[in-house]
């Protein structure tokens, strides 16, 4: 096995890390939670934000805004600045942070194994006791 096969295992094995991404409004405090890997967040919950963010990155003290950020960090910065951009006076009272949850499972090849049948009740079986007694 040459380097290069070994370079292409490990390239396939990568397994993509999961994170919860925290949006606080900082007037009422209320914190939502957003989980999902780095493609996740940017592609189906956050693209609409950063999008909005860039449409707005042109006028006058507004940030420049990467739509296709390559880790999370960059999207934390990015989606902080997209928010004060789009906002009316240049702040939002919105903030993001991100904790690292874990690793993503990699796609077994093979369907779980069926459940075992000592595990089941019989059917028609009931126990002694009514719920209402």
């Amino acid at each position: 096995m040459n380097a290069r096969q070994i370079v292409d295992q490990l390239l396939e094995a990568k397994v993509e890390k999961v994170y919860k991404v925290t949006k606080t409004r900082h007037r009422t405090g209320q914190k939502y939670e957003f989980t999902g890997t780095l493609d996740e967040l940017i592609n189906t919950v956050f693209g609409y934000t950063l999008e909005k963010g860039a449409s707005w990155q042109h006028e006058k003290g507004n940030k420049k805004i990467n739509r296709h950020p390559k880790n999370i960090a960059a999207l934390i910065a990015n989606l902080n600045a997209a928010v004060n951009n789009a906002a009316a006076n240049g702040y939002a009272g919105e903030s993001y942070e991100a904790v690292e949850v874990s690793a993503a499972a990699p796609v077994p090849d093979s369907p779980p194994a069926a459940p075992s049948p000592q595990a089941e009740k019989p059917p028609g079986e009931l126990s002694s006791k009514s719920q209402w007694e």
